[in-house]
C-alpha cells in the first residue's frame, strides 16, 4: 500500500518547521531530567572518572615488577589438541623443590608436547602461569586514558561556559 500525502496534510516546509530550529524548547521524557542530565554531566562522571583515575595509578603500581604469587616450577607439556584453531595443551607440573607434583594442568596453548617451561602454580586452580610473568597493562591503561580524556573534555566545556558568562556580565 502507498502512502499519499496531499498539500493540506503535508508538513509545512521551511528553515523553522521543527521547533528545535525555530527555538522553542521540547520537554524531555520527565521534569526535572535536563536537571538530572545535567548533574550526571558535571558531576556524576567526573567523580567516577577521577576515582577510575586513582584505580588504575593504585592497580599499576601494586602489578608493575610483581611476580604472581604462588609456586615456582617446571611444567612438561603432555599434550596438546586443537580444533577449529583454538588449542588446549596439559602438562606435568614439578616445584622447585620436588614436593608437589600435578599433572593434567592447562598451561599456555602456543606450547607443544615435550617442551619444558618456568611457570607459576598457585596450587588450587586448573591452570599455570608462564614466567617471566607479565602483565598486560593495555585495558587499565585505555580505561585511565578514557577517563582523563572524558575529563578534558568537561574542563573544555566548563571554561567556555565561564567564559561566556563573564561576557554576558561584564
Amino acid at each position: 500500500m502507498m502512502c499519499v500525502m496531499s498539500a493540506a496534510t503535508a508538513p509545512e516546509a521551511g528553515p523553522h518547521s521543527v521547533p528545535e530550529a525555530a527555538g522553542e524548547l521540547i520537554p524531555m521524557s520527565f521534569p526535572g531530567a535536563r536537571r538530572v542530565a545535567g548533574l550526571l554531566f558535571w558531576v556524576g562522571f567526573p567523580a567516577l572518572c577521577v576515582a577510575a583515575i586513582v584505580m588504575v595509578i593504585t592497580t599499576f603500581i601494586s602489578h608493575v615488577g610483581s611476580v604472581p604469587p604462588g609456586i615456582k616450577g617446571d611444567i612438561v607439556v603432555t599434550g596438546r589438541t586443537c580444533s577449529n584453531r583454538i588449542c588446549s595443551v596439559a602438562g606435568t607440573f614439578t616445584s622447585d623443590d620436588g614436593r608437589l607434583v600435578r599433572s593434567q594442568l592447562l598451561a599456555d596453548p602456543r606450547w607443544h608436547a615435550g617442551e619444558t617451561h618456568r611457570v607459576v602454580y598457585d596450587g588450587k586452580g586448573v591452570s599455570v602461569l608462564a614466567l617471566p610473568a607479565y602483565w598486560d597493562s593495555t585495558t587499565i591503561l585505555m580505561s585511565g586514558f578514557g577517563a582523563v580524556l572524558y575529563l578534558g573534555i568537561v574542563g573544555y566545556f566548563a571554561r567556555i561556559t565561564f567564559k561566556a558568562r563573564r561576557r554576558r556580565r561584564g
